[in-house]
């Protein structure tokens, strides 16, 4: 220790080096060059194997993803729509030719958008590394439900997304709109067989050299699958979505919350809740109300407007058909204010001629009903719970659905009554074959009703929703154009089940009537091509998934005046996929 004149210490010091200016220069360059390149290694290794970005470019997902489109608003009833972009095979941006129907009210209004307003895709991410891992952890495999990214089968580079619907070691059917399966391991062996030839079949078409001998191997198909789906119908059973995807998949019928001002009585117009005069029911903007202390059971039914399929997102897109196709799986959900009675509220909802009514007493006892006719009352009870009473000031969210031949009840987010298997499920005959025939004329194959007595109420936020259709069209094309399976029902459709072999996955898009999926595949890549009989039109094989969609990270944005590209991100649509 060494102590100044001041008296202060110091620890004594080796003279220090000399500068090297150009050797730290050099180190400091070699350092930044390394962790830029670590970091590019980093962000690969994270792209291949984790997590990627996509941009959805069509709207085959709409309304669960939305590819280039416009955004509207009705100007009859307030209601906001997305309008699909076509730009065709040429690239260019083509405009809607029709004009634009809202969703909500039917209102048609002029076309009134320009190429300037056309908004991007959503751009997603998508979660690889567990289809990375699922040989090792089954659990962490593709899931029916998701919304998969996989590799086209035309070409094996275009990446498309649909929802995977069909896994392997089963035979996948739609029918009505609704998904089906049959597990191989319970079908018996001579059924599959069966199958198996058809499949065989299918190869051989698919190598015919010429239109002839195609028309034979397409006829001995034709020739087997009605007995196929015969003997399959007692091993089919109806796939109901997970409720986080079945939320994805409710498309709006009608919105109370945007009523059409052409329908407000004080506007001479007549709304689509309908009742008798003097029922005690009130049906105005917004708000719909019933004051009846003293009145008998009053319905109010919903009528005048279609229970269909069509998609407002599909004007101007190339659509499989024009024709709608009628929806019978729906959802009518309210927010119930009570303000007096003893009386009940019921909810009707009829599919075919099978007709469920939910009905809510005052003092909170709630039952789960199906019409019969030949039981005492006309009603067989299926369930009953029991809430707190209703009572003014305490107001009450209420959901009512039949999807999926499942009937069931939920109040304040919480399920409380559901049908089960053994009281409701599809007779497939009837649905393969005698189809559903209107007992009225005018009846339609789906219908929805409130009622009420001796209570004094009000609903808002009134709204009903149907569930997604999955049509089953025919495959286009021509025989003589070189399509071998032209004008034959789509893969796994009503009239062409599809056995799907180890390693074999089936997608359907969420836009059923402009979705190209499995069901119309016709053209094999030179990399699957080359599997011979190994792959199978219509599927997907397991080493061409890439991964699942989970999160929309950039909705279209906002744009600043003047600026054609959404630079602001629009927090508001950023969501979770299912």
């Amino acid at each position: 220790m060494v102590t100044t004149p001041s008296g202060s210490p110091y620890l004594s010091r080796a003279p220090a080096a000399e500068p090297r200016p150009a050797v730290q220069h050099q180190e400091s360059l070699r350092d930044t060059i390394e962790s830029v390149v670590v970091a590019f290694i980093l962000a690969f290794v994270f792209r291949a194997f984790v997590v990627e970005a996509f941009v959805i470019p069509t709207g085959s997902m709409a309304s669960t993803l939305y590819g280039e489109h416009w955004t509207h608003n009705c100007s009859m009833c307030g209601y906001e729509f997305a309008v699909g972009a076509n730009r065709g095979q040429s690239g260019k941006l083509a405009l809607p030719h029709a004009s634009l129907p809202c969703p909500n009210c039917n209102w048609e209004d002029p076309v009134q958008v320009s190429r300037d307003d056309v908004e991007s895709g959503d751009r997603i991410l998508v979660l690889k590394w567990p289809l990375d891992l699922s040989h090792i952890f089954p659990a962490l495999g593709p899931k029916r439900w998701d919304v998969t990214v996989f590799k086209d089968p035309k070409d094996g580079e275009t990446n498309f997304i649909k929802r995977l619907v069909g896994l392997p070691e089963e035979v996948f059917m739609i029918i009505d709109g609704d998904v089906f399966v049959a597990k191989a391991q319970q079908l018996p062996a001579e059924l599959i067989s069966r199958l198996e030839v058809i499949q065989e079949l299918n190869y051989q078409a698919r190598q015919a050299r010429n239109v002839p001998e195609t028309r034979a191997l397409r006829a001995r198909m034709d020739q087997m699958r009605p007995g196929v789906i015969r003997d399959l119908r007692p091993y089919l059973r109806i796939q109901r979505k997970t409720g986080p995807s079945q939320e994805a998949l409710w498309s709006v019928v009608y919105d109370h919350a945007h009523p059409s001002r052409r329908q407000r009585p004080e506007r001479g117009g007549r709304s689509w809740w309908q009742a008798e005069p003097s029922s005690g029911w009130s049906v105005g903007p917004g708000l719909v109300s019933f004051d009846g202390l003293q009145q008998p059971p009053s319905e109010l039914a919903f009528v005048g407007k279609s229970l269909e399929d069509d998609h407002a997102y599909n004007v101007g897109l190339p659509a499989e058909s024009a024709q709608a196709r009628s929806v019978t799986d729906l959802r009518v959900r309210f927010t119930l204010f009570p303000a007096g009675g003893d009386g009940q509220l019921r909810v009707r909802l009829r599919k075919f001629d099978d007709t469920f009514v939910a009905s809510f007493d005052a003092d909170g006892t709630v039952l789960l009903s199906r019409v019969r006719q030949e039981q005492p009352g006309g009603m067989e009870v299926l369930g009953r719970a029991h809430l707190r009473s209703l009572q003014r000031g305490q107001p009450l969210r209420i959901e009512v659905q039949n999807v999926d031949y499942r009937v069931l009840v939920r109040v304040d987010g919480r399920e409380i009554l559901a049908t089960t298997d053994e009281q409701y499920r599809p007779d497939l005959a009837k649905l393969l074959a005698d189809r559903w025939r209107p007992a009225r004329s005018g009846e339609r194959p789906a219908e929805v009703a409130l009622s009420a007595q001796r209570l004094r109420m009000e609903i808002k936020h009134l709204a009903i929703e149907r569930d997604v259709y999955y049509r089953s069209p025919r495959i286009q094309g021509s025989l003589t154009g070189g399509n071998p399976w032209a004008d034959l029902p789509g893969w796994g459709t009503e009239e062409n089940p599809i056995y799907l072999r180890s390693g074999e996955y089936f997608m359907l898009g969420d836009n059923s009537p402009a979705s190209e999926d499995g069901r119309l595949w016709s053209i094999v890549g030179d990399h699957l091509r080359s599997r011979g009989p190994d792959y199978q039109v219509g599927t997907v094989p397991e080493d061409q998934l890439i991964g699942k969609a989970f999160f929309v990270y950039w909705p279209s944005g906002y744009r600043p005046t003047h600026v054609r590209w959404g630079l602001i991100p629009n927090v508001g649509r950023m969501r979770w996929i299912h």
